[in-house]
């Protein structure tokens, strides 16, 4: 009797963890891959295997770590009928059979929008590494430009500069002539009046 319990669960065991891989394993290589051949010969009706996946029970679909050998195996009571084990054995198989059929199918009637979305994937990312580059490009320009403005700015500052102290020299130099000129008005009035003097 453990014997044959041994057994039953190896083959639950191998039924759970055959077929079916995680969905962060499948990539398009696989999909590509993958051919209705493959599939193990089972009804074809797609309403014939809903309603097979419609009769597995609902802790089955639960998240968490379930052990659905030991379900199966505590299931089976202690006393075990061959018949209704064999029969068992082949609703299992049958659910095992339909529930990767419906994963086949889900995979392949979402196989172009998969594509799509990588295709627009991969041209948004292309597009932000070039907006990217233009920021960039954008920000170099912006720096040579005020780095320009700065030496503009400077040297229009040095021009205005010395055109104030031109501007300061002229004035210096028309006082100086204006001293000439009153200096040498002096002098004559001088003379003049020193002339009157010895009149």
């Amino acid at each position: 009797m453990a014997l044959l319990k041994s057994k039953v669960k190896s083959f639950l065991t191998g039924l759970q963890k055959d077929k079916v891989r995680d969905d962060s394993q499948i990539n398009k290589d696989d999909i590509h891959q993958m051919q209705p051949t493959d599939l193990p010969r089972c009804r074809d009706d797609p309403k014939k295997t809903e309603e097979i996946i419609q009769e597995i029970k609902d802790y089955y679909f639960e998240e968490g770590c379930i052990d659905c050998s030991q379900r199966e195996l505590e299931s089976l009571g202690p006393e075990i009928n061959m018949t209704s084990l064999e029969e068992r054995i082949f609703s299992l198989k049958t659910r095992d059979t339909a529930v990767y059929r419906k994963i086949y199918d889900l995979v392949f009637s979402n196989y172009t929008a998969y594509v799509q979305e990588l295709e627009n994937v991969t041209m948004l990312q292309v597009s932000l590494q070039d907006a990217a580059r233009t920021c960039v490009n954008a920000r170099r320009s912006l720096k040579s430009a005020r780095q320009g403005v700065s030496h503009g700015g400077l040297g229009l500052l040095g021009k205005h500069r010395k055109r104030e102290r031109l501007h300061s020299l002229l004035d210096i130099l028309k006082t100086l002539k204006t001293l000439q000129r009153t200096d040498t008005r002096l002098k004559v009035l001088l003379e003049v009046n020193y002339m009157l003097q010895f009149l």
